[in-house]
């Protein structure tokens, strides 16, 4: 299994080479390639080291949280742990 941001690699080097060049270096069904790429804009809103689209939970107060966790990486690049 692949995650997200591999998924993307893939996918971007597909566009270069093509799907059948991109399969063959891979070693990945094509079918699979194809899927990807349809679900690429999906992909780019996933969290880098999920496997699947719409996987892990929910966000209750997406606005809420996304601050909470802003306010966790400024702790950390101060040196609160």
């Amino acid at each position: 299994s692949y995650t997200a941001s591999e998924k993307l690699a893939i996918i971007d080097e597909a566009k270069k080479i093509g799907i059948l060049a991109a399969e063959r270096h891979f070693d990945i069904d094509q079918s699979m390639v194809s899927q990807w790429i349809s679900n690429e804009k999906k992909l780019a809103n996933v969290i880098p080291k999920n496997r699947y689209v719409n996987a892990g939970r929910f966000l209750t107060y997406p606005v809420i949280e996304e601050e909470l966790v802003t306010w966790i990486k400024e702790l950390h690049l101060v040196g609160i742990t």
